[in-house]
């Protein structure tokens, strides 16, 4: 090494770098409330969504695929 030693307290990290006390006091200032994100999202919206979804998987299961059979690899490369 060098023969520089670092300490082992809070400031360790103040030697390491510098800027850390700055991005841990604009942490700190903004409040977990200001942070958040409120949706606000009406119920028929979810169940649209999950109708959608049903609907999506229901039609892959019974048009898409409907013979097994083994899948090849272009078929692979096709629907992945």
């Amino acid at each position: 090494m060098d023969g520089k030693t670092f300490s082992t307290g809070p400031h360790v990290y103040e030697e390491l770098f510098p800027m850390s006390s700055v991005i841990v006091l604009a942490a700190e200032a903004s409040t977990s409330a200001a942070r958040f994100a409120d949706f606000d999202v009406p119920s028929w919206a979810w169940w649209a969504l999950g109708i959608g979804i049903i609907t999506l998987l229901l039609l892959d299961v019974l048009l898409v695929h409907r013979k097994p059979h083994e899948v090849s690899f272009k078929e692979a490369i096709i629907e992945s």
